[in-house]
């Protein structure tokens, strides 16, 4: 079941057209014992990313890529980082 309705998908989709370049949203989170939180952030970034193609949905392992979260300042999950350009 979809997060936001078709109405918003609309209303973002338009909004969405302002990129004019690949994004990627890297998410921090982890496999085992992930927050309700976490599970909910993919699931609103992976509908972003069906309104536009391009943007990507990149998930990243909190605890086996600690080194990947320390370098963007990621110290709780989940976390959404952008990354463009």
């Amino acid at each position: 079941m979809a997060l936001l309705s078709e109405q918003d998908q609309r209303v973002v989709r338009e909004h969405l057209t302002a990129i004019q370049q690949p994004v990627t949203l890297l998410l921090f989170t982890q496999t085992f014992d992930a927050p309700e939180t976490a599970r909910m952030a993919r699931q609103v970034l992976d509908e972003l990313a069906g309104l536009n193609d391009l943007i990507r949905v990149e998930e990243v392992n909190f605890v086996l890529e600690r080194e990947r979260a320390a370098k963007y300042g990621i110290e709780h999950i989940p976390a959404i980082v952008l990354l463009s350009g």
